[in-house]
């Protein structure tokens, strides 16, 4: 999931890793998504938001779709509870 793209001149994404492998105790930093018309998922997966990686933009093949609003609220909470 692209979480926001760099400052630099690059604009590279950064992305937060999704799995269809779900564990049956979720950590405090796993978010279930529901799949839906507006995210274009087929299987019901989780978020990780403590994996993060930089990717480069110009290599993404392409755009499933967007979480919606409570899912990415929810996603600003847990992320930000990181650096807490």
């Amino acid at each position: 999931m692209v979480v926001s793209l760099t400052k630099d001149k690059f604009k590279d994404l950064i992305l937060c890793a999704i799995s269809s492998s779900i564990p049956v105790n979720l950590s405090a930093n796993e978010i279930i998504l529901t799949p839906d018309d507006s995210n274009g998922l087929r299987k019901t997966p989780v978020l990780k938001t403590d994996r993060i990686v930089t990717f480069k933009s110009a290599s993404t093949v392409a755009v499933i779709g967007k979480i919606n609003d409570e899912n990415w609220s929810y996603f600003r909470v847990v992320f930000k509870s990181l650096v807490d």
